[in-house]
């Protein structure tokens, strides 16, 4: 895990789609080596004692992994399953899977961060925009592409938009 802070601007909804995929793909090593400057220089530790706002973790694609002789998924949660001394370390966290074909999510928040009702309000929104968001993707007519889809050569946004005008 490492942070991000990802920046949108005042644009239209496939321009940002491809900001973000390009401020994600930029990063460099995928994020790989933060843990190793984080617990190696004690000043970054320590000056990130705050609550982080948000951790979204993608856990991945699961399919015949969780569905097959030896282990089947099982969606009830046990808090016994965790020690009281694991404290959260955001003020939300939002965990995601395929899970058969179908995108599952589990919210977490700090109730000393946020209330309930606000929680309530949130989710509904992240879904309402979410599926904004698929509906987008689905109508679009287009294929963009960014420079992160071409790794091997030095290209510009604008070089692309030449490219395939």
């Amino acid at each position: 895990m490492y942070p991000v802070k990802l920046d949108i601007e005042d644009k239209s909804l496939s321009e940002q789609i491809m900001d973000l995929k390009e401020q994600i793909n930029i990063i460099p090593n995928h994020g790989l080596g933060y843990g190793m400057l984080k617990y190696d220089h004690g000043s970054i530790a320590k000056s990130n004692r705050e609550l982080a706002d948000i951790r979204f973790n993608y856990l991945g694609q699961f399919d015949v992994e969780v569905n097959n002789s030896l282990f089947s998924y099982s969606d009830t949660f046990e808090d016994a399953n965790i020690s009281p001394d694991n404290q959260m370390t955001t003020k939300i966290e939002i965990n995601c899977m395929m899970l058969s074909g179908v995108l599952n999510f589990e919210i977490k928040y700090n109730r000393l961060a946020h209330k309930k009702r606000t929680m309530l309000s949130i989710r509904k929104d992240y879904f309402t925009n979410l599926r904004s968001i698929s509906q987008h993707l689905v109508d679009e007519k287009n294929m963009y592409f960014t420079p992160s889809d071409f790794d091997t050569v030095e290209l510009e946004q604008s070089d692309l938009e030449k490219l395939f005008e």
